[in-house]
């Protein structure tokens, strides 16, 4: 998870952007990862910084590789 927030910060900060441009995420986790999906909770809060966009979670069968266990789709609108 952290290294998902940090690879999408990299990619905003590049577009001159930051989370704060963030306006959804979605959320596809794995049935594995369910009961520790609480715990992503606090990872969001710590890049989000009160920017809390729209947030949608999914559980889905499998993600591409076997050893993923979460996929976060982000939207941000820039100006």
């Amino acid at each position: 998870m952290r290294y998902i927030y940090e690879t999408v910060k990299g990619l905003l900060e590049k577009a001159g952007a930051s989370f704060d441009d963030v306006v959804k995420t979605t959320d596809y986790i794995t049935p594995q990862a369910v009961p520790d999906y609480v715990k992503t909770a606090d990872i969001r809060r710590e890049y989000m910084k009160g920017n809390y966009s729209a947030a949608t979670g999914v559980v889905v069968h499998s993600l591409l590789r076997p050893d993923w266990l979460i996929e976060i789709e982000f939207t941000a609108v820039l100006d």
